[in-house]
């Protein structure tokens, strides 16, 4: 009983050193979206971690700012954004706040849009995706369709990306089919959303 003691305290101290349960700071450029219109401000405190509400940081809805850093919290706490206000370092908290990726993320579905400017780009990378990022094999692509072949294996999701010129923008359906059980169709179609739009896999902070 006394080694497994030890083993526990041991254990404990490295979770705690590589910041499993009090997190760390990644310091960077982050641009966040502001959620809320004048969001809550939080202390800082010694170890890193989020402490007391200070005040408010003047902004509204929408709003980008340039975080400097954020603290990827322990084992269940949301990120805190790292921010200058008042010439002092302080923490915004998500949801208060989204970092752009997610914000992005969150607005793109299975239909969504982008500039004529941005087509060409973006339908190239719409091919790419799903020839090299997939297990799809495609049999059409078009100037305004890109389907692949319909796969009898149950973790092969199938797609169909329909391209609608609309003046001076161009509208994007995405259809994605599987086999497999419970599948999700919002999920893959969102991913490669979002490669089209900015030629980044998707991946949260944390």
């Amino acid at each position: 009983m006394r080694a497994l003691k030890f083993t526990w305290i041991f254990l404990l101290l490295l979770c705690n050193s590589c910041g499993l349960f009090s997190g760390r700071i990644r310091y960077g450029t982050y641009r966040v979206i502001l959620m809320k219109n004048n969001p809550p401000t939080y202390a800082i405190q010694s170890d890193g971690t989020c402490g007391n509400s200070l005040g408010i940081f003047k902004g509204n809805i929408g709003d980008t700012v340039l975080a400097k850093g954020v603290h990827i919290g322990g084992l269940i706490e949301l990120p805190h954004y790292l921010v200058a206000s008042d010439s002092s370092d302080v923490y915004l908290n998500d949801p208060d706040v989204l970092w752009e990726d997610d914000y992005l993320y969150s607005n793109l579905g299975s239909s969504f849009q982008l500039s004529t400017a941005a087509d060409p780009t973006a339908w190239g990378r719409a091919t790419l995706y799903v020839s090299t990022r997939t297990d799809a094999h495609i049999e059409v692509a078009s100037d305004n369709l890109i389907q692949t072949r319909h796969s009898k294996a149950d973790s092969v999701v199938s797609y169909s990306i329909v391209r609608i010129p609309n003046g001076q923008m161009v509208q994007y359906q995405i259809t994605c089919e599987c086999r497999k059980k419970n599948f999700n169709p919002e999920y893959p179609a969102k991913q490669l959303a979002f490669y089209m739009s900015t030629g980044r896999e998707y991946a949260r902070l944390y």
